[in-house]
């Protein structure tokens, strides 16, 4: 696992980080805990209005040294549109640098009583009016968290001089993979890249545990960036077959931004910049452009390295990792297709015909349910083997020993880690 303080230069241009620069006493952030509010609060609401400074870093996993990411040019008539660069459990740090209107912007971090572990306020105004105690023990540290996602990396090849098109393109895109996949807002995330004040980058993961495995499909299907164009346009009040605006045709006319296309909570500290008619020209090549493929992600010489690079999710990860560990018997394709069942199961054994599904959030709505449960009765009635792993309702390591005929007998592996 790699240590952000360690990390000096950006791993795709080499460039020097100012995390290893600039940034002291970064404290990495393990022991959080979180509850879902019922409703927003004058307090939440006066942080989403001044902001924070958030830093985001991410670094894609590497195979012999060679990162191993797949790279794709979004290209039409008049030439590159944008490149993405996609990977699967990339490392992504965000850091807390402070409130985004703080005054002194080269004083970076929050106080925190190192004896007691709590936060507090160091404001010399608040101090001598009595407001809060002095702290003696108080230390000025850098907060920030790390995790493992499926992420993106989308770069426009067009000029983003405006201050208001990325902004605006970061809540077209993500608004349109909401609509296009059916997620939930909380399901997707969108950190701007290197900074918010130079934002020549977005970086796109997955948010909740698992990932959908959305993003990997805007690369591996060639109509599904269109189709986020497409919806986004829609949303933007533009018809996507002539262009024409119909944003003033809206209910209460629509001249730059409103809560039914573009703003919402999360981005209200860029409500002033957002304006749909800067991304509606880009978002129209993108709905006519064609995907080129870079090179293939490298595997390296264990073939367990290319089972990793196609699996959807973290759960299918982990569940590898569970086989490794305890030396079962390595599946012989992941995200396998049965054309003719119209079934994609996550891992297939071909002695014996067995489809290993592996259910994670997404699977639990009623209709997914239902869904899933056709296609795997034709499958055992068509005779395959199907297994499904749920992430909640199944003990994996038993179901794997209670099936010896298809994983084969366990024997301790050393130096493999979960």
């Amino acid at each position: 696992e790699q240590d952000l303080a360690q990390v000096h230069n950006c791993g795709r241009c080499g460039t020097p980080l100012e995390v290893a620069n600039e940034y002291q006493n970064l404290v990495r952030m393990q022991n959080v805990s979180a509850r879902r509010l019922e409703r927003i609060t004058s307090d939440e609401e006066e942080r989403q209005r001044q902001g924070y400074d958030v830093r985001a870093y991410f670094a894609f996993p590497k195979v012999g040294g060679v990162s191993a990411s797949q790279r794709a040019l979004v290209t039409d008539a008049l030439g590159s549109v944008a490149n993405l660069e996609y990977g699967d459990s990339a490392t992504l740090w965000r850091v807390n640098l402070g409130w985004s209107r703080r005054q002194n912007t080269t004083e970076h971090g929050f106080f925190l009583d190192i004896e007691k572990g709590e936060w507090v306020s160091r404001d010399q105004v608040e101090v001598e009016e009595g407001i809060v105690a002095a702290k003696p023990n108080a230390r000025r540290v850098i907060p920030y968290v790390d995790d493992t996602k499926n992420a993106l990396v989308f770069t426009p090849s067009v000029p983003t001089d405006n201050e208001g098109f990325m902004p605006s393109l970061d809540a077209a895109l993500r608004r349109g993979i909401q609509h296009v996949f059916q997620l939930e807002a909380s399901e997707i995330a969108v950190d701007s890249l290197p900074s918010r004040d130079r934002r020549n980058h977005l970086l796109l993961y997955e948010s909740t545990e698992g990932g959908a495995g959305v993003l990997k499909q805007l690369l591996e299907d060639k109509k599904a960036l269109s189709r986020v164009a497409r919806a986004a346009l829609e949303l933007c009040h533009f018809d996507p077959d002539t262009g024409e605006d119909g944003g003033m045709n809206h209910k209460d006319g629509c001249e730059a931004g409103c809560y039914d296309c573009l703003l919402d909570f999360r981005n209200q500290s860029d409500h002033a910049r957002i304006d749909r008619k800067l991304v509606a020209p880009f978002l129209m090549r993108i709905l006519n452009a064609q995907i080129e493929l870079g090179d293939t992600p490298p595997t390296g010489n264990n073939p367990w390295n290319a089972l990793y690079m196609v699996c959807d999710s973290q759960l299918e990860k982990k569940f590898l990792d569970l086989l490794r560990q305890h030396g079962f018997q390595r599946p012989t394709h992941a995200q396998y297709l049965i054309e003719e069942k119209y079934s994609k199961p996550d891992f297939y054994y071909q002695e014996g015909s067995v489809c290993v599904f592996i259910d994670g959030p997404p699977h639990d709505t009623p209709k997914k349910t239902e869904d899933d449960l056709k296609v795997r009765q034709k499958l055992v009635f068509d005779g395959y083997t199907v297994l499904v792993f749920h992430h909640q309702k199944t003990d994996r390591l038993s179901l794997v020993q209670a099936n010896p005929q298809v994983f084969g007998t366990a024997f301790k592996v050393e130096g493999v880690k979960v």
